[in-house]
C-alpha cells in the first residue's frame, strides 16, 4: 500500500514534478500562496530548464519572490531578470527568455549589456539582442546594431529583424518630421 503525503511540502512537490504543465503551474501557485519554504530549491531548479515556458518561469520568479517577502510587480520582476540577465552562469536559453521579459527601457538594460549578449553563440539570444537594441532609447544602439547588419555570419533573421525594425522606425520618424514640418509651414503661411 502506497503511503499518501500529508505535509503540505511534500504534497506540492509531487504536483510540481508532475508531466502536465498546468498542475506544475497549479503547484507554482500554491507554494507561493502559501509560502512553502520547504520548496524553494525545486523551485530554482525548475527555472533552470532551458525548455521551461515563459509562463512557467513567470510563475517560478513570482513564487521565489513571494518566498522572500517581496513585492511582486512587473517593475520588481523586471529588475530580478536584469539582473540574471547580466550573470554569465545563466543559460543562454534561459538568458534569452529574461530578455523577453524585460522592456528595453529598464535602466539596468544598457547598450553595453546588449553589445555583450549579442557575442554569444546562441541564435536566440541573439536574435532577443538585437530586438532589445532596436527600441532601446540610447543613441549609442546604432552601433552595436551596425555591427549586426555587417556581419554575414550572422543569421540572415537576426539581421533582417534588425533591419526591417529599424527601417520601420526610420519611417515613422521620417512621416512624423515631415508631418510637424507641414504643421509650421502651415501656420507661418497663416501669420500664427
Amino acid at each position: 500500500m502506497e503511503t499518501v503525503p500529508t505535509n503540505p511540502d511534500e504534497v506540492a512537490l509531487e504536483f510540481l514534478r508532475d508531466s502536465d504543465e498546468e498542475v506544475r503551474f497549479l503547484a507554482v501557485k500554491w507554494i507561493a500562496d502559501d509560502k512553502l519554504q520547504g520548496c524553494r530549491k525545486d523551485i530554482e531548479k525548475a527555472m533552470t530548464d532551458p525548455k521551461l515556458s515563459v509562463r512557467m518561469y513567470l510563475a517560478c520568479a513570482t513564487a521565489l519572490a513571494r518566498l522572500d517577502g517581496q513585492e511582486v510587480s512587473e517593475t520588481r520582476l523586471a529588475d530580478y531578470f536584469a539582473k540574471r540577465l547580466d550573470d554569465d552562469k545563466t543559460p543562454a536559453a534561459l538568458r534569452a527568455m529574461l530578455l523577453r521579459q524585460v522592456p528595453a527601457t529598464h535602466p539596468k538594460l544598457t547598450v553595453e549589456l546588449l553589445a555583450k549578449l549579442l557575442k554569444t553563440d546562441d541564435a536566440a539570444l541573439k536574435f532577443e539582442a538585437v530586438r532589445a537594441l532596436v527600441d532601446h532609447p540610447n543613441p549609442k544602439r546604432h552601433g552595436p546594431l551596425l555591427d549586426v547588419f555587417r556581419d554575414s555570419n550572422l543569421g540572415v533573421s537576426t539581421r533582417h529583424s534588425q533591419r526591417s525594425d529599424w527601417g520601420r522606425r526610420r519611417k515613422r520618424n521620417w512621416q512624423s518630421s515631415r508631418r510637424m514640418r507641414n504643421r509650421r509651414c502651415g501656420l507661418m503661411r497663416c501669420g500664427r
